[in-house]
């Protein structure tokens, strides 16, 4: 173990006459106490606070403080040259007089209960206790303790992919264990260096930018004009003077604040107000995309293949610096590290990107070869600058002209890098992906699948399943320390989907995909099946009295009673999208042409209902039977929803561009819908909508994500749990199991 940086925290000091306490962040100790500088109150007969001497009687500093203390760094290994720098914070001379009264032995190994993280030595020490294996986090459930994390928005809890899924798309970091990191649905999280936080900033809209001057001093911006600022207790929307997209932000070590817009447009806050800056040239409808500056004072921003140039953080015209000679090139980023500038983005019509350096009163030059991939981020240390690509890939760029690169495991692009210190960045991305990079190699903060999952099903809290594209079963597993769910893969020819599923035992696990194949659990393990010719199983569901029934994309219904391979008895008037029953005799399938078939009767008894709209496209049913014997269901297709209470339907009012692919009724009669905003597939929004009879209509609820969402499930007084692109699960958060 090692001795990091030092903690404000009392060792054992000489014997008192009373108990110690800290003092006053004033320094006041009442009148019978003085503060010494070990930050206690002491009391008269103690004596006078003691004073550094002129060399220490601990070990720890190595005897050198009487000069060292004065500005110059300790030669004892173990400060290792900290006391210069902020976390001694300038009161080095006070704790070592504190100290130096009297024997203070900290810890020199962590306790067996430390697991992981920095632990208390002591004597104003702190011991590293190691690292947690991804994806548990140290003290998110107890201190110095691993576990997997759990982060909770709207109501919702992440359990797949961890720690959440929301795509970011910006970060910045004041030091290794100060890291923000904004994106999708509002999202923004803090790493201390060991877990994740997620904070709530008071909006939902997308967050493409964050930077700060120092701690308490934090900016993050995004869609709408929205533009949110930390000032060191809480989080306030500030007005801007119009409806922009912010793509980035930059704040100067003064405070000075500047954000960069779609339209071409950079704002700047002057004395809490932001106002709209002018060009020379005026500028065209460019995005402003990259905005940094220089400790020279000056700032820079990128506008497609332009960059503009403010002289100073007082100056409110920005000069045309350059316009980028051919090959033109995607919009610009830009990073800058001490006096080096740096702005590269893929050149057009190409497979790669160009990378260029601004010298000090001598322009721009090429800065390395070129990088393949799209660029999708840029960033800098002080040894190199560093490239996200749309790929997942991580390129550095080496003084000597060489490329090094690391690939994540996640696909999906790289949209956010900021240095931590040394050759290492922190890396975020496609599905909440988290990562640190550099020479010692790529640790994965984010884990869990990303495979969309088209259908949720489950008997029970770690008896949960979700069917996703590239043949992934996700099955929950629930411990003491968490839940989380593993993904099981299997090979069959020709199938690229598993769309739907059934489960209420042990044994009675069902899997249906496209072309024709399923899987059944059997013994708990999931067996492959063929049935032979038959189009796209869309839906599965089984009667607790033995009978299984599958819907597929050719409006057919088949049967087993066994479990052997399904048997086709009856037509459906379009693809059977949905099915769910309450008993054998109670059992409805709806279809993408508006039809609702219902099993009545045993046998091969079917019958059309009645339904209150015409050629509804139809993709999910759920339903209830009641202790005093009433059965309500619930039906949602393309912009409707339907409700059928004891054999009566209803068509309820719900957004006409709403896409609802999920439903579930609760065991308490109300009911959940999910889906998206209607943009399809990979550019719709999800929407939540929930419905609590005889209270109102439906109500849109705020979505924990921007993904779309395609399934729903509860089982019990559990749920609902959400499903999605992009591998999302989400639990409800509450009395009904979250």
């Amino acid at each position: 173990m090692v001795f990091a940086g030092l903690l404000f925290t009392a060792c054992q000091l000489p014997g008192s006459s009373q108990v110690l306490y800290r003092c006053a962040p004033s320094g006041a100790c009442g009148a019978t106490l003085q503060c010494w500088p070990d930050g206690f109150c002491h009391p008269q007969e103690d004596g006078a606070p003691p004073r550094d001497g002129g060399s220490d009687a601990g070990p720890f500093d190595g005897g050198t403080d009487a000069g060292s203390d004065a500005g110059l760094p300790d030669a004892g290994e173990v400060d290792g040259g900290l006391d210069a720098g902020p976390s001694d914070a300038g009161n080095d001379a006070g704790f070592d007089a504190g100290f130096d009264a009297g024997p203070c032995v900290p810890l020199v190994a962590c306790p067996a209960s430390a697991q992981c993280g920095a632990f208390d030595a002591g004597c104003g020490f702190s011991l590293e206790c190691g690292l947690c294996s991804t994806p548990d986090e140290c003290g998110t459930l107890g201190a110095n303790q691993c576990a997997l994390p759990k982060l909770c928005t709207q109501g919702f809890c992440w359990e797949n992919p961890l720690p959440q899924g929301n795509t970011l798309l910006a970060t910045f970091a004041f030091s290794r264990r100060a890291v923000w990191a904004v994106g999708e649905a509002g999202t923004v999280l803090f790493w201390n260096g060991e877990r994740t936080y997620l904070v709530d900033v008071g909006t939902t809209v997308d967050l493409h930018g964050v930077h700060g001057s120092n701690p308490n001093d934090v900016y993050v911006v995004g869609d709408q004009g929205t533009i949110i600022h930390f000032g060191g207790a809480s989080w306030q929307r500030e007005t801007t003077p119009g409806v922009y997209r912010l793509n980035v932000v930059w704040v100067a070590p003064n405070g000075t604040a500047f954000a960069g817009a779609n339209g071409g447009s950079i704002l700047k806050r002057v004395a809490g107000v932001w106002t709209e800056m002018s060009f020379s040239p005026p500028t065209s409808t460019t995005d402003i995309v990259g905005l940094v500056g220089l400790d020279t004072g000056e700032v820079y921003a990128t506008s497609g293949s332009r960059v503009w140039r403010l002289p100073t953080l007082s100056t409110n015209t920005w000069l045309g610096d350059t316009l980028w000679p051919a090959p033109l090139r995607d919009p610009m980023l830009m990073t800058a590290v001490g006096g080096q500038l740096f702005a590269g983005g893929k050149v057009i019509g190409q497979t790669f990107g160009t990378l260029s350096e601004r010298l000090a009163d001598a322009g721009w030059r090429p800065y390395g070869p070129n990088i393949p991939g799209g660029f999708s981020s840029l960033t800098a240390t002080t040894t190199c600058p560093f490239v996200g690509t749309n790929g997942g890939g991580v390129t550095k760029l080496e003084r000597d002209g060489g490329l090094s690169s690391a690939l994540l495991s996640r696909d999906g692009g790289v949209f956010g890098l900021t240095p931590l210190g040394g050759d290492t960045v922190f890396v975020v991305g496609e599905s909440g992906t988290m990562a640190l990079v550099g020479n010692a190699g790529v640790r994965e903060l984010s884990w869990g699948g990303t495979a969309t999952v088209n259908g949720l099903c489950g008997y029970g809290d770690s008896n949960a399943y979700g069917a996703a594209n590239g043949l992934i079963v996700y099955e929950r597993r629930a411990s003491p320390t968490g839940v989380r769910w593993d993904s099981i893969t299997r090979t069959v020819p020709n199938v690229q989907r598993w769309l739907s599923c059934f489960a209420d035992g042990p044994n009675r696990v069902w899997v249906v995909g496209d072309d024709r194949y399923f899987l059944r659990q059997s013994g708990g393990v999931f067996m492959q099946g063929d049935t032979n010719n038959n189009q796209s199983w869309l839906g599965v569901w089984g009667s607790a009295t033995g009978p299984w029934y599958f819907t597929n994309s050719g409006a057919q219904i088949y049967w087993t009673p066994t479990g052997d391979a399904p048997m086709a008895m009856n037509n459906t008037n379009g693809a059977g999208q949905g099915i769910w029953g309450v008993a054998d005799d109670d059992l409805m399938v709806v279809t993408t042409n508006g039809a609702v078939r219902s099993h009545t009767a045993a046998g091969n008894n079917w019958a059309d209902l009645a339904v209150p709209e015409n050629n509804r496209v139809l993709r999910a049913v759920h339903g209830q039977r009641f202790a005093d014997g009433g059965v309500l269901y619930s039906v949602v297709g393309t912009g409707t929803t339907w409700r059928r209470i004891n054999g009566t339907f209803v068509a309820d009012a719900i957004d006409a561009g709403h896409v609802l692919r999920g439903t579930w009724v609760t065991p308490q009669g109300e009911l959940w819908a999910d889906g998206d905003d209607g943009g399809g597939v990979t550019q719709g929004r999800a929407v939540l909508w929930h419905l609590v009879p005889d209270a109102g209509p439906w109500a849109g609820q705020p979505s924990p994500t921007t993904r779309p969402l395609n399934t729903m499930m509860g089982f019990g007084d559990t749920g609902p749990f959400l499903g999605g692109a992009g591998g999302v699960i989400l639990r409800k958060l509450g009395t009904d199991g979250g």
